[in-house]
C-alpha cells in the first residue's frame, strides 16, 4: 500500500490492526527504513499489509531485497495506491517518484491488480494516472461513487481588506470569546508558509488575553520537526489547539470527526486540492461543517463581455455589511464548457459561478448525481445568509505611517543588541539548535542601531509586530531585556521590528 505522508502511516497501521485484525507494518525512516530483518520478514509473508512511500518503494534496497524475490511476488495480491491524485499532482514536480510507480509492474505477477483510490479524480487527472501507472486504457474498471459531502456548506468570497492585514480571517476568532471552545475547531490552509506564520500572529492577537499564552492557534507544515507535528496534531485532535494554520501536511488521510470549519486562504492550485481540504470538515456522524475560500479579489470577479452589464459588484459578495450578497434573478451567468485543459481543473469556474456551487463541483468531477441538500445549508449561491458566518471585520480608514528616519549605525547599540540576543539564547533556549540570530537577525540589529531614540515601552508597542505585543512584558524575559536596553542613555531604538518573528518561541515563554 503506497501512502504519501509519513504522518498517515502510523494511523493507517493502527487502523488495520485494531479495526480489521490484520498484521500491518510501515516501512519508513521512523522505523529504521529498509533494514535487512524487516525486509526478510516482509518477503516471508508475515505481514498482510505493507505501507510505504513511493520513494521507499522504488529505492534500490527495496527493489533488490523485496520486489525481485519470487516468493514475494507470489504472495502479493495487489498494489493499493492511497490518495492517488498525488500521482498526477506531485509526480511531475517535487515528488517525481510518484510518476514512476508504474515500473513496479515489471517485478510483480501480471495478474496482480493495481488499485488507485482518491476522492478527487477529475477526467484529466484520471487520464494522467492511467498513463503513469501503465494501466491498459481498454481494460480497467472505473468506479465513481461521487465526492460530494452533503453535510459541508460551501462559501466562496473575495478579500475585502489588503491581503497583508489578514483581517478577512477575523471571523475565525471572535474577540468576544469567553473560553477556547468559542473558537470552532478549524483547519486554515495556506500554501505559503510565510503567510502562515503571519496569520498565526494575527489570529493569536484576537484571542482574549486570558487564553492568549495557551497557543490556541498553531502553525503546521512539513518543515517542522516530527516531534512538534505529532504533539500539535495530538493537541488539535483533543480540542486543546483550536485552529491549525497548515499546508497539506495536515489533514490528508486523517479522519478527525469534530472539525467544524475549513478555510482556504487565497485560491488553491486546483479544484482537487480544494475538495480534499473542504472534505475535512463535518466528518463526524450527524455533524455539519463549513468550508470557505477567502480568495483574491481579482480571482472572484467575472469579466463582463463587451457591451454587457457591470459585474464587479459580484466580487463584493460576502463583504462587511452584505449589501451585494444577493444575485438578482435572471442575472446568472451560464457555465462555460469544462474540458481536460480548463485552468485549475475548473476551479475558477467554480469560484466565479453564479449557480449552485455543489452542482458545478459535480459537473467538474463527473458525479452522476448531486445529493439533495437543503438550500439553507448548501452554498452561498443557494443561501446568501451563509456569508453571515464568514464576514470580514469592519473596514477602517487607512492610517499612513511615516517611515522612521535612519541615521548612522551606533556601534554601541548594535553590540548591545547582539549581546542581548545571545544572553536570551543561552538563558532560555540553550537546548535548541537555532542560533541567536533567529531571535533578532543582523539586519534588524543594524536598523535598530541607526534609528532612535525610543524612550518608553509604550512607544515600542506602537511599532512591534503582533507576536511581541501578545506577550506581557513583566512575564517575558525578552521583553524585559529589551525594555532595560531602551532605558540606557545611549541606546537608540525605533520601530523597525517588523522582521521579528518570535511567535514560534511562545511555547517556551512562561
Amino acid at each position: 500500500m503506497i501512502s504519501p505522508l509519513l504522518a498517515l502511516h502510523e494511523e493507517q497501521v493502527n487502523t488495520f490492526k485494531e479495526e480489521f485484525d490484520l498484521e500491518a507494518v510501515a516501512i519508513n525512516s521512523a522505523h529504521g527504513g529498509c533494514s535487512k530483518e524487516l525486509m526478510d520478514t516482509v518477503v516471508s509473508g508475515h505481514y498482510q499489509i505493507v505501507l510505504l512511500s513511493p520513494e521507499m518503494l522504488l529505492s534500490r534496497r527495496f527493489i533488490d531485497n523485496v520486489l525481485r524475490k519470487p516468493e514475494f511476488g507470489a504472495r502479493c495480491l495487489s498494489v493499493f495506491i492511497d490518495e492517488a491524485h498525488c500521482v498526477s499532482h506531485w509526480g511531475a514536480s517535487f515528488r517525481k517518484q510518484y510518476g514512476r510507480i508504474g515500473i513496479i509492474r515489471a517485478f510483480l505477477p501480471k495478474a496482480a491488480p493495481i488499485v488507485a483510490v482518491s476522492a478527487t479524480l477529475t477526467p484529466r487527472v484520471r487520464e494522467d494516472i492511467i498513463q503513469k501507472l501503465q494501466i491498459d486504457p481498454e481494460n480497467y474498471l472505473f468506479v465513481n461513487i461521487g465526492n460530494d459531502r452533503p453535510g459541508v456548506a460551501q462559501v466562496v468570497r473575495s478579500m475585502q481588506h489588503p491581503m497583508n492585514t489578514y483581517r478577512d480571517l477575523d471571523f475565525m476568532v471572535d474577540t468576544a470569546m469567553t473560553c477556547p471552545a468559542d473558537i470552532p475547531l478549524s483547519f486554515l490552509y495556506t500554501d505559503d508558509t510565510k503567510d502562515g506564520a503571519e496569520i498565526v500572529d494575527h489570529l493569536n492577537a484576537r484571542v482574549c488575553e486570558e487564553y492568549r499564552a495557551r497557543g490556541l492557534v498553531r502553525p503546521y507544515n512539513a518543515s517542522m520537526s516530527r516531534e512538534y507535528r505529532e504533539t500539535v496534531m495530538r493537541l488539535f485532535k483533543a480540542g486543546i489547539i483550536r485552529i491549525l494554520v497548515c499546508t497539506d501536511a495536515a489533514g490528508m488521510g486523517c479522519d478527525i470527526a469534530n472539525v467544524d470549519l475549513v478555510v482556504q486562504w487565497k485560491a488553491p492550485a486546483n479544484m482537487s486540492s480544494w475538495v480534499q481540504r473542504a472534505g475535512r470538515a463535518g466528518r463526524g456522524r450527524g455533524r455539519k461543517g463549513l468550508a470557505v475560500i477567502a480568495g483574491e479579489a481579482a480571482v472572484a470577479v467575472v469579466e463582463a463581455e463587451e457591451g454587457g452589464e457591470d459585474v464587479a459588484e459580484r466580487g463584493r459578495r460576502g463583504w462587511y455589511g452584505g449589501k451585494d450578497d444577493h444575485i438578482e434573478p435572471g442575472a446568472e451567468i451560464p457555465l462555460p464548457e469544462i474540458t481536460n485543459n480548463t485552468p485549475g481543473e475548473g476551479l475558477y469556474i467554480y469560484i466565479q459561478s453564479t449557480t449552485c456551487r455543489r452542482a458545478v463541483m459535480g459537473k467538474i468531477f463527473g458525479n452522476e448525481t448531486v445529493p439533495a441538500v437543503d438550500p439553507s445549508e448548501c452554498c452561498d449561491i443557494c443561501n446568501a445568509h451563509l456569508f453571515d458566518r464568514t464576514r470580514p471585520s469592519k473596514p477602517v480608514a487607512a492610517v499612513r505611517q511615516q517611515a522612521p528616519k535612519k541615521g548612522l549605525v551606533v556601534p554601541a547599540v548594535r553590540s548591545a543588541l547582539y549581546q542581548w540576543r545571545l544572553d536570551i539564547k543561552k538563558s532560555r533556549y540553550s537546548h535548541t539548535a537555532f542560533a541567536s540570530q533567529a531571535i533578532l537577525d543582523d539586519d534588524t540589529c543594524e536598523k535598530l542601531a541607526s534609528i532612535g531614540p525610543i524612550v518608553s515601552l509604550e512607544m515600542l508597542k506602537q511599532h512591534c509586530t503582533v507576536g511581541w505585543l501578545g506577550l506581557k512584558p513583566q512575564r517575558c524575559q525578552r521583553c524585559r531585556g529589551l525594555s532595560q536596553l531602551y532605558r540606557q542613555p545611549d541606546f537608540w531604538l525605533k520601530p523597525a521590528l517588523s522582521q521579528l518573528k518570535p511567535t514560534w518561541l511562545k511555547p517556551m515563554c512562561p
